[in-house]
């Protein structure tokens, strides 16, 4: 394979962090494909946007390149210990976790609980309200309520003796074997992902 002279420096760079800059179309993943078949022995993790990419990804790179998708990493991570657990939190779930018949506060405990999921902040705060209901006067007066009881709904997903709902929490980290990690920032979706 042929490399331009703007790709060649990046392959051979020994730089602990490499910002390629470059737009659509230009050449970014052909020059990694490179960096890659130039490092045969080293262990690099592709973080894919989704599993479309993360298809032709496996295509392209050669074996020493693994590609996965943020959430496929993490379930490869803790997901497969939780499988049982895991699955779509239903609205009647909700309910009964807080304890409440009110529809409208639990999908606004659902839609915060989902903000905080997608975000990478260790608490649940009134941040994490959707800011479209802070329109209206009385979710408005109704948010700290909405986010305390968002609060005891996932402590009692993280409760691994909870019955009702639970997942896990913590920080498993990367594999220690892994040298290098790739991600394109237009494609992490979510803050936790990076």
């Amino acid at each position: 394979m042929q490399f331009t002279l703007e790709q060649e420096p990046a392959i051979r760079s020994q730089a602990r962090i490499l910002k390629l800059i470059a737009f659509a179309g230009t050449g970014k993943t052909t020059t990694l494909v490179g960096y890659s078949q130039a490092r045969p022995q080293a262990r690099i993790l592709y973080l894919c946007y989704n599993k479309s990419v993360e298809v032709a990804a496996k295509q392209k790179f050669p074996l020493n390149v693994t590609c996965k998708t943020s959430h496929g990493l993490a379930y490869g991570a803790v997901g497969t210990k939780y499988k049982h657990k895991l699955g779509n939190l239903r609205l009647t779930d909700i309910a009964r976790a807080i304890n409440s018949q009110n529809w409208e506060m639990v999908r606004s405990v659902q839609e915060t609980l989902n903000n905080y999921l997608a975000s990478a902040d260790e608490k649940i705060g009134l941040f994490h309200f959707p800011g479209e209901k802070l329109q209206n006067e009385r979710m408005r007066r109704a948010a700290d309520s909405i986010v305390e009881a968002t609060r005891r709904l996932w402590a009692q997903m993280c409760d691994v003796h909870n019955t009702v709902v639970s997942m896990p929490l913590g920080k498993p980290g990367m594999p220690v074997t892994l040298s290098t990690l790739w991600l394109r920032e237009r494609e992490v979706p979510h803050q936790c992902a990076a």
